[in-house]
């Protein structure tokens, strides 16, 4: 993540959905749910290459309005 603030926000996330799901014994359940968190987390990686990419990029901090 590019930022701690974004890396916070991503545990908490995913700490709350695992909780919620702690107790769950449904077979289809459980696969819809890794299924998901594995596209969840494919987004994520996307998310922060290119939040990582801006952050890093000199030209996106110096833009002035004209």
């Amino acid at each position: 993540m590019p930022t701690a603030r974004r890396q916070q926000f991503v545990r908490g996330k995913l700490r709350d959905e695992y909780e919620a799901a702690r107790q769950e014994t449904d077979a289809t359940k459980i696969s819809f749910a890794l299924d998901y968190a594995a596209l969840q987390l494919d987004t994520i990686k996307i998310q922060a290459a290119s939040l990582t990419k801006l952050n890093c990029d000199p030209l996106y901090h110096n833009k002035r309005e004209i």
